[in-house]
């Protein structure tokens, strides 16, 4: 049922409707709006992966990760659309890897590396990487799917030395961080639009 009811969606007007930056069959997305460093424009076909811009959670990510992914590796967690995969390597990470538990959406941000030229340096897939160093994770999902996409990554929690994400209400945020704590990540930064929130956590030594 699910699938027949998707294949009634038009893609291309919901973005269109919805989506910030649509224009002549892609989402437009200038990264300088969100980076100060980086001047190139990504090109984001419609399709059923999360991320068109037209909730702020995305645009909390985009505008607080430039810091923390350039020069490292680093891992999407929720990948959708690729639209953060995309800007984490235009901003200048050394590898990117999206994941997301959806085949279609994985099939829709492949599409979109291919776009930008991108599929060197960044891959999307249903499962983890295999990682033997340090990365940056980046996550843009609500509260219960972020306590299970931690459990998903298993022994690669080990490896994170920095996360950026959102998709956390205002009133989840002691509660959340609370669970930090007990993890032993730290608040670095934040950013508050519409009753959500985008953080930056830091792994520390305690």
């Amino acid at each position: 049922m699910k699938n027949k009811i998707e294949a009634r969606i038009n893609w291309e007007e919901q973005w269109a409707l919805h989506g910030k930056g649509y224009c002549k069959g892609f989402l437009r997305v200038s990264l300088q709006e969100y980076a100060q460093h980086a001047n190139r424009e990504l090109l984001l076909k419609p399709g059923p992966g999360f991320g068109d811009l037209s909730h702020p959670t995305t645009r909390f990510v985009l505008k607080l990760m430039e810091s923390y992914v350039k020069g490292v590796d680093v891992i999407d967690l929720g990948s959708g659309s690729g639209i953060l995969s995309l800007a984490a390597c235009g901003m200048g990470a050394k590898r990117v890897w999206g994941i997301d538990i959806d085949p279609q959406a994985i099939e829709h941000a492949s599409v979109n590396a291919v776009h930008n030229n991108m599929s060197d340096k960044v891959s999307f897939s249903l499962h983890p990487p295999s990682l033997s160093g340090r990365y940056t994770l980046l996550m843009n999902m609500i509260y219960s799917e972020q306590i299970i996409a931690w459990a998903s990554l298993g022994i690669l929690q080990d490896q994170v030395d920095w996360i950026v994400i959102s998709g956390l209400l205002i009133e989840q945020k002691e509660l959340y961080l609370n669970l930090c704590a007990q993890w032993h990540w730290e608040l670095k930064d934040e950013l508050q639009e519409d009753g959500w929130l985008g953080l930056v956590l830091r792994k520390n030594s305690g």
